[in-house]
């Protein structure tokens, strides 16, 4: 029997021309744990170093001038949107 897994992928931050901001940040980097912590805090409920949020708090104090070019007007990529941008040109994520 095979069984489907899902596997948690990190975002590629993207520009509007296509190209890459930085490379991904890794779901099993806990380097925003700190970020984690802060935001987990914060909501009042669980949030672990493997969320997209922590990543991109982390972006924001430790890269600036990338977090600027995201919030400038870039996006965020899954793994396989960013697949699909490369093979085919365009950037078109499922919601």
């Amino acid at each position: 029997m095979v069984e489907r897994h899902r596997i948690p992928t990190p975002p590629h931050p993207v520009l509007p021309s296509n190209q890459v901001i930085r490379p991904a940040k890794l779901w099993c980097d806990t380097e925003s744990a700190p970020e984690a912590a802060e935001l987990a805090a914060k909501l009042g409920w669980g949030v672990v170093a493997s969320f997209t949020i922590s990543k991109v708090l982390w972006l924001k104090r430790h890269e600036p001038a990338s977090y600027a070019k995201l919030v400038a007007g870039g996006r965020l990529a899954l793994p396989h949107d960013y697949l699909n941008l490369q093979l085919t040109g365009n950037l078109v994520r499922r919601g």
